[in-house]
């Protein structure tokens, strides 16, 4: 577990007695489950406590809560198990006292609540009205074991509740440090993971308010952070992770009004995926880039009729200068702040030409984005450099050249044409015969070709003869990749070889100037 430096520190851990606690305000965090404690487990402690009873001149130390603050109330983040058995315990000792008509005063309990609110009404119904499950067992058992037998020895069961359990009570400085915490301890780190106690929660108020919705957790929180950045200030996404699950309960489930908006956010998202764009997006590792289409779906604007060109005057500029940072090597900050603008912008209603204006200008104040075609066209020849970002030059060239809307970009096939495993039919053709050679060509983007549809395996690895049948067969069935970007000239990748391979990669470079932005960011050689 890691966690920032200080963030628990002796300046924020007190031993305190736990009846304390009584006097606060006490909430139990969405990533915490209900009450599951059973009478064996539950046990241990009442034996503490009678033994206790008897040993006035020693305290019983309850191990350690974890907590932070929030809204006015101490969220607990681990000591949930044994607070509430504690309140079970006292819930036992007012019955007993009421029951029998004892002459002693009842014990306040703890002011707990449950953030989630099935698991609140669950609690208060048990705690105002009758017990039932799941403090059921455990307050049977309290009732007929203990309290009951030994009622004559309640008012020292009481003084030791009251002053003799000690805790160490350690406040984070943040709900995500607590939490992590608290998976630590309490599932060995491989517990639920946030995405999981997201889609819990929404799960939770999909049937508390009767609004059927399903979803999966890779769009929920997708959806969770790009409706978050849509209605807050904070879009830099630098925020903790359970920032979101706060914001779940405040903007969300707050009430059901809320909770439908939300699931009219998340389809409206949902039914955007198609976008081409979000393929793009993951190839170049920069999913961060779908924030931007998710706050324009929230803004309305379709991008499959574009009338205002964000799609040249702002998605593919965005997604070269992602490109270029990568092949850069810029920090992930540089771009997230970008991004943060970018979405401003478009929450402000500015127009498609108004971002794209900023754009230029982000890249004129940016030299270091900038490359010339040699090195661009180094860096997509080079077996460093991702085979993504190859990938994705070839994509964004079609997408820009399609009128269609509909290209299924996680469907269309990237070939190598002089294969990855090239036998010795090619080596004895006047292709490349060491290794490192080898790797050069193979991974050059002049080797590559994007197919709609598999080359069949058959001639996978064989001589360029037998693959050209195949190819024209094959290329001719969709139009939509026909661009100049993504034609190869097999005569000439025949006879000229690994000359053909570097040449078309020096051409290719040069053909991304022709993108929107292209020219911005990938600038003449100095010597021409």
């Amino acid at each position: 577990m890691i966690i920032k430096k200080n963030n628990v520190s002796k300046d924020t851990i007190d031993y305190i007695r736990v009846y304390s606690l009584s006097e606060q305000k006490i909430a139990i965090p969405i990533f915490q489950r209900l009450y599951e404690w059973k009478k064996n487990t539950a046990e241990a402690l009442i034996n503490d406590i009678l033994s206790m009873t008897y040993e006035k001149d020693k305290q019983f130390y309850l191990l350690d809560f974890i907590g932070y603050k929030e809204d006015g109330y101490l969220k607990l983040a681990d000591g949930q198990q044994r607070l509430i058995t504690l309140n079970i315990l006292i819930k036992v000792i007012n019955d007993t006292i009421d029951n029998f008509g004892l002459e002693i005063d009842h014990v306040d309990l703890f002011d707990v609540k449950y953030d989630i609110e099935d698991s609140d009404k669950k609690y208060r119904d048990c705690f105002i009205n009758n017990i039932a499950a799941p403090f059921k067992e455990v307050y049977v058992y309290f009732r007929d074991e203990f309290i009951e037998p030994n009622k004559d020895r309640l008012n020292d069961i009481i003084r030791v509740i009251k002053n003799d359990i000690f805790v160490y009570l350690k406040l984070c400085v943040t709900p995500d440090d607590a939490y992590a915490i608290f998976t630590q301890i309490n599932m060995g780190g491989k517990g639920l993971t946030k995405d999981d106690v997201m889609k819990t929660s929404i799960n939770q108020y999909s049937k508390i308010y009767g609004v059927p919705f399903t979803c999966t957790n890779k769009l929920l929180k997708e959806t969770i952070t790009s409706y978050y950045k849509f209605i807050t200030d904070d879009t830099a996404g630098n925020f903790d992770n359970l920032t979101l699950l706060s914001f779940i309960k405040k903007n969300i489930t707050s009430s059901r009004e809320d909770f439908i908006k939300f699931t009219n956010v998340y389809e409206n998202i949902k039914n955007k995926k198609h976008n081409p764009f979000y393929s793009i997006f993951s190839f170049i590792n920069r999913l961060t880039l779908g924030d931007v289409l998710n706050v324009l779906a929230l803004k309305n604007v379709d991008l499959t009729v574009d009338r205002d060109n964000y799609k040249e005057k702002v998605i593919i500029p965005l997604c070269l200068i992602s490109i270029n940072m990568s092949l850069t090597k810029s920090t992930p900050t540089d771009m997230r702040y970008l991004l943060k603008d970018v979405i401003d912008m478009i929450k402000q209603n500015k127009t498609a030409s108004d971002i794209s204006g900023f754009i230029e200008s982000y890249i004129g104040n940016h030299d270091s984005i900038r490359l010339t075609v040699e090195q661009f066209s180094n860096f997509i020849g080079s077996p460093d450099t991702k085979e993504g970002l190859k990938k994705s030059i070839l994509m964004l060239d079609i997408i820009y050249r399609s009128v269609s809307s509909t290209i299924d970009l996680e469907k269309i096939n990237l070939e190598h044409i002089y294969p990855k495993k090239p036998g010795d039919y090619w080596r004895g053709r006047g292709w490349p015969e060491l290794e490192e050679r080898q790797k050069e060509v193979i991974h050059s983007i002049g080797n590559y070709l994007i197919l709609n549809e598999a080359v069949n395996k058959s001639i996978k690895n064989k001589y360029i003869d037998q693959k050209i049948p195949e190819y024209n067969r094959i290329i001719p069935r969709d139009t939509t990749l026909q661009t100049q970007m993504n034609t190869v000239d097999f005569e000439a990748f025949k006879n000229e070889k690994a000359n053909y391979v570097f040449k078309r990669q020096t051409n290719i470079a040069k053909m991304v100037r022709e993108l929107p932005f292209g020219s911005n960011l990938i600038i003449e050689n100095e010597s021409n």
